[in-house]
């Protein structure tokens, strides 16, 4: 026999024996693949699952590689950790004492110890931790900064001041951690003190203010005292300072809602290229923030700066072609979001006027810009709706398409805006050519299909029935996701459910078209009294003991419309005539809803509104916005 045929054999009995002295991790888990390292890539597994706050799961594994034999020390620490997450700050006390009596030399230890002392409140402790752990770590002053971290966490301002102190005393260095010193000076009320960390901060490096924004502005910062902010201004206006402190001090005046004094600030500093660029970076930054404001007077302070001092930036000498056309497009962005929240609109002339004029600059200076078009197509609905000038909606739409630098989307948008224009001027011939080309355009499909919905609606309120039905049904069926395809069904199945009503009819849906008519030309009145006339002919034609679709569609239209209006117990009656009359119809539960919502931001009467909304629940379990009235009902007080 060959020895090369008995040796296969002995090799594999000999890596059988050697797989067999493994240590064995319980069944899911891989087996450790260096001997040297056995059990690290299980502990790096425990650390990932503790930085995404998994800790049970972490708890669990460290268990499990405790049984198989892991080194104590190295569990030990994982086990540290985890205790604070879960807020067992004595037992991680305890875990540090008991690895430090062991003869534990890790720093890691020492500031875990820190994190426990200082969550039991135990200050002294705190600090002799805090003095070992800097004795161990290699760099003073990271060291220093972590410890800082540790204390800012836990909330001791007069510790985390005089940590701060020290570190500057020992190292040399007066500007040491400036920012979070400021901060903390804010909690103790040295007002001039923090104003002056703040100015020592930024001549360190003026590249920390949006960190000083955030510090200060943020989400759970301290609340600013008036003092605090005299002291800032005052900085701000001394000769030789930084125009980053005056662009800080002026955002700290917006989110009071002092617009002008933020303006005078910022543009009495912008003599120099680099103020030009900070005040540009800053406004960058406040205009992608708007979205996510809260409604009130620092979001309106807010793009009143920003229309202000934009412009200047733009015109400033010495920026780059591409740093203009970015302050072009934030004032275009700014624009749009001002008019669509009907912002800075106490005088609706005026503010189209000066929306107008700041639209022109963005134009000749950037005509590509991407937010341009869609600003200037806001601008025009604006001017429709506050203005209640279609016709000189349509003009400035006109205008606006004969820009050779409108592209095709562009195109698109404002061809179904103008549209829109023309019905509220009652030019139903223009409105139909321009909707109707603008519905065979097969490259934009949703302003295309908006077309389509605009001229079925047309069609009804001019009486063509028929044809509103079909063109209902169509465009529920070529754009099914579009926001108005539902509505689309909806109508399209009253009106044929309305032809097929043996106590309803086409007269019925004829005087139900001279409210939709008065809806296309923006005319609320007007469609109120045609919904009234509508329902008073209804009611003693058509039998109530049968579904009545349109009788119940009509009634929640007339609720929405004395809402608007203010008239609320008016629209509470019609939503409760639905839910009485037509409990089984297809607005009951939406009528439940809306009662609800009237109650509670209207009327403020979140006592009736919890009762609507729980018998909505109650009633229509299987309702499609379940899930958003249970968080109505959690957010009620």
């Amino acid at each position: 026999m060959s020895w090369r045929v008995l040796l296969v054999p002995l090799l594999i009995l000999l890596a059988a024996g050697a797989v067999a002295q493994q240590p064995r991790l319980p069944q899911g888990h891989p087996l450790p693949q260096r001997p040297g390292g056995v059990y690290e890539s299980q502990l790096q597994q425990v650390d990932q699952l503790i930085r995404l706050d998994q800790l049970s799961r972490a708890n669990a594994l460290l268990e499990q590689l405790a049984e198989v034999g892991a080194p104590a020390a190295d569990l030990r620490k994982r086990r540290i950790r985890i205790a604070l997450g879960i807020g067992e700050p004595a037992q991680a006390r305890d875990l540090c004492r008991e690895a430090l009596a062991e003869g534990a030399a890790d720093p890691e230890i020492w500031r875990h110890l820190v994190s426990a002392d200082l969550a039991l409140g135990d200050t002294d402790g705190a600090r002799q931790a805090i003095d070992e752990f800097l004795r161990r770590v290699d760099d003073p002053r990271v060291g220093f900064a972590t410890a800082v971290d540790l204390t800012a966490a836990a909330r001791r301002p007069q510790l985390t001041v005089a940590l701060i102190d020290s570190a500057r005393v020992l190292l040399g260095d007066t500007a040491l951690l400036a920012r979070p010193r400021a901060v903390h000076l804010l909690a103790l009320g040295r007002a001039d003190e923090a104003a002056r960390e703040v100015a020592v901060d930024l001549v360190a490096s003026p590249y920390n203010l949006p960190f000083l924004r955030r510090d200060l502005l943020g989400e759970g910062a301290p609340s600013l005292p008036p003092a605090f902010e005299r002291a800032l201004r005052g900085l701000a206006a001394a000769p030789g300072a930084l125009p980053e402190l005056a662009i800080l001090a002026a955002n700290v005046q917006i989110a009071r809602g002092d617009a002008g004094g933020a303006r005078d600030l910022v543009l009495s500093h912008l003599g120099g290229r680099e103020a030009v660029r900070a005040a540009l970076a800053n406004a960058g930054v406040l205009t992608t923030e708007l979205p996510v404001l809260a409604d009130g007077p620092e979001r309106t302070a807010q793009v009143d700066y920003l229309l202000d001092v934009l412009p200047a930036c733009a015109r400033a000498a010495g920026l780059t072609p591409r740093q203009r056309q970015q302050a072009l497009d934030n004032l275009a962005g700014a624009c749009m979001f001002a008019l669509q929240n009907r912002l800075l609109a106490d005088d609706p002339r005026q503010a189209a006027a000066r929306f107008g004029e700041l639209l022109e600059q963005v134009r000749q200076g950037d005509p590509e810009s991407s937010e341009l078009y869609a600003a200037q197509i806001e601008l025009a609905r604006f001017t429709r709706e506050q203005l209640h000038d279609p016709a000189g909606a349509a003009a400035r739409l006109e205008t606006l398409l004969q820009d050779l630098d409108l592209p095709l989307e562009g195109v698109a948008l404002a061809r179904l805006a103008l549209g829109e224009s023309y019905l509220a001027a009652r030019d139903t011939s223009r409105a139909r050519q321009v909707l109707t080309a603008l519905g065979r355009d097969r490259d934009f499909r949703a302003p295309a299909g908006r077309a389509h919905y605009l001229l079925a609606r047309l069609d009804l309120a001019e009486g063509h029935i028929g044809t509103a039905r079909d063109r209902f049904a169509a465009v529920a069926l070529d754009n099914p996701s579009a926001p108005y395809a539902n509505e689309a069904l909806g109508l399209g199945l009253v009106i044929a459910e309305e032809l097929q009503n043996p106590t309803g009819g086409p007269d019925l849906l004829l005087r139900y078209a001279r409210a939709v008519w008065f809806e296309l030309v923006d005319e609320p009145d007007s469609q109120r009294v045609a919904l009234h006339d509508y329902l008073e002919r209804a009611e003693v034609q058509v039998d109530p003991t049968a579904p009545q679709p349109l009788l119940e569609l009509a009634r929640f239209e007339l609720a929405g419309l004395e809402r608007a209006a203010g008239r609320y117990d008016h629209a509470l009656a019609q939503l409760d005539r639905i839910v009485t009359e037509q409990p089984a119809g297809r607005l009951a539960a939406r009528s439940l809803a809306l009662r609800g919502e009237i109650l509670a931001d209207d009327r403020l009467d979140t006592a009736a509104a919890r009762r609507e909304y729980e018998r909505l629940l109650t009633q229509y379990p299987d309702y499609l916005f379940a899930g958003e009235i249970r968080q109505r009902l959690r957010d009620l007080p």
